[in-house]
This record gives structure tokens, sequence and C-alpha cells, in this order.
């Protein structure tokens, strides 16, 4: 599952790709940019949608962890919040019963300059991490449900609208599989979508068949480009005093 990731874009570079996109808000001064952001933080990141008011599409800060818009206790939800970084595309297609399938035409798009992922390696006690970034684009996007949440300001007390998402997987391509090999999420990658299916998966009227096709046709080979990288999530800084997402040998390879 998609648990980090690395988004070190300026607002200019993500619009590159969508030319008329508006963004709501003061978005820069509270924009989380970094080599390495890891999920379980919550963090606001910048999301792609259409409006709904609107009809256009937009960018706004939203919370990485989905809230379901049924939730008014914040606190109590937090712990499961944790399984809501992710989302399996099965589940929106195909679980009538599932929340995934009831905000299924809440879909957004999460730019990203990278993502990571931990491989199991032969020999060794602890998991390599590995960024994995596209060949033919500096930034690209991860298919995502957006969902709006009703909470109180917990200073104000007043009622707020809170914008979460939560990432799309599928079953991983050959390559990727290869590298996220181990764990209970083995053997998943987030759902890439190709630059021509990008206006369609934001449209809200796209309907179930439509939407199956999208997912099926979706990149599942895309051409990936990954190195391995010093510790992600632990304490120790990289002594090589270098960038998070920055190459670091382990000796060892994917192959051995």
């Amino acid at each position: 599952m998609c648990y980090d990731i690395s988004l070190i874009a300026t607002l200019e570079k993500i619009q590159h790709y969508f030319p008329n996109l508006d963004w709501y808000e003061e978005i820069e001064h509270n924009i989380t940019m970094s080599a390495h952001i890891m999920g379980h933080g919550f963090p606001l990141l910048p999301v792609i949608y259409k409006n709904r008011q609107s009809n256009s599409i937009c960018g706004r800060l939203m919370e990485w962890g989905c809230i379901p818009h049924y939730i008014n206790d914040e606190e109590g939800f937090r712990i499961k919040r944790n399984s809501m970084l992710n989302a399996r595309s099965e589940r929106m297609l195909t679980d009538k019963t599932s929340y995934w399938y009831k905000i299924r035409n809440r879909r957004c798009l999460l730019p990203v300059t990278g993502i990571y992922e931990h491989h199991q390696a032969k020999g060794m006690k602890k998991k390599i991490p590995f960024w994995i970034g596209l060949q033919e684009q500096s930034i690209f996007f991860l298919a995502g449900l957006y969902s709006v949440a009703q909470l109180g300001d917990k200073q104000s007390g007043e009622m707020t609208s809170r914008f979460s998402f939560s990432i799309l997987t599928q079953t991983a391509s050959t390559e990727y599989g290869q590298i996220h090999n181990g764990g209970k999420h083995a053997g998943r990658m987030p759902l890439f979508l190709h630059k021509h299916q990008w206006n369609e998966w934001l449209r809200d009227d796209t309907n179930l068949d439509e939407l199956e096709q999208l997912v099926e046709q979706s990149n599942k080979e895309p051409n990936i480009v990954y190195h391995s990288v010093f510790t992600i999530r632990g304490k120790s800084e990289r002594p090589d005093g270098l960038t998070a997402d920055a190459p670091y040998d382990w000796g060892y390879t994917i192959s051995d």
C-alpha cells in the first residue's frame, strides 16, 4: 500500500498539466512540500478535483486519510483513520456495502514527484525502502477518492467542512510487485492513469461501467524508475546528508 510519497513541485509546475486549474484559498501558505511525506500524519496536500457547484476543475488542500461524511467524533475516529489512507479500487467498483462504493463519484488526483515502497530483501533483517517515479513525467498523479465531513473546530466550536482523501490501489504490475513484495499488502500499487484518462476520471457523471473500464485500462505496467533510499521512517539521519528521495546504496539490488 502507499503510505509514503514525495512532493517537491511548485503549484505552477502542477498547473502545467491542468492549465485552467483554479486554486482555492491561500494554498501556498499551508501546503506540505517535502522529499518525504508520511500519510499517518494526515498532512494537508494539494488535490485536484471537479467542483460540483462551478463545474470546473479545481485544486485545494485536502487531508490525507479519508474522514467519512457521517463522522462527528474526530478523536474517536483517529485510530481507524489510519486504515483510510488507501482504498482498494476493487471495493469502489463492486462492494456496494463499502464507503468507497458510496463515494465513487467523488474522484480526485494527487500530484506527486515520487512514491515509496518497502522491499523484503533476502538476507536482510529490515526492509529496504525504494523511491519510485515515472520515466516520462517528473510530476505524476495518483487516482483517489475524496470526502467532505462537517466537523466542529476545536477552538471556536464552529462547524467546518473538512476535505480529505484516500489513494486508490490495484494489483501491482510485474515490476512494481518485485519491489513491493512483503508485508500484509504486498503486491499492491497505487492506481496509475494515462494522461488521456485524467479528465474523464475527474468527471462526476461517469457511470459504473465507464469507471470499471477506466480502472481496467489504467496503466498497470507503468514505465517506472526506482532506486533504494536510506531509511525513511526511522529517527536516524542520513549519513550522507542528502534528501530522503536521493539514492542510497545498501549493497543490494532487486535481482539479488
